[in-house]
């Protein structure tokens, strides 16, 4: 299942860069990131590349059927790794928001298209060397 269509209920895809970082704390802060996910939250970590404000970053996909895994995900990733947002979509509601850690969530897509090479301007995922991006 390592692409972005699934019969999940949510999809999560989540980050632990941070462009102040080292490349070595980057790299040591992305593995304890899919160790957590993992380990500690039980779901399964699907490696990626994100495409967010110009900058590539190791992300990973996490597709689940529970909301606690999502929450646990998003706590980790604010908490720990001060990411700004995590996107989480909800497959059976078909929308696509960035959970922000301030609390707020903004509603980016209904879908992601599959293409060969998305938009330049545009953020987007790669998976399997697949670019994937959300529409409305």
């Amino acid at each position: 299942m390592d692409t972005l269509r699934t019969g999940k209920k949510f999809t999560l895809i989540v980050s632990a860069y941070q462009a102040s970082n080292t490349p070595l704390q980057n790299l040591i802060d992305t593995e304890a990131l899919y160790s957590f996910i993992e380990h500690e939250v039980h779901a399964h970590a699907i490696r990626a590349v994100g495409i967010y404000k110009g900058g590539h970053e190791q992300s990973f996909v996490v597709h689940t059927n529970s909301s606690s895994k999502i929450v646990l995900c998003r706590r980790q990733a604010y908490d720990v790794h001060k990411q700004e947002c995590v996107l989480v979509r909800n497959n059976r509601r078909h929308d696509i928001k960035l959970h922000h850690a301030d609390g707020f969530n903004t509603l980016i897509g209904e879908h992601f298209k599959q293409q060969d090479n998305a938009p330049k301007h545009r953020d987007h995922t790669i998976l399997n060397g697949t670019d994937y991006y959300t529409v409305i």
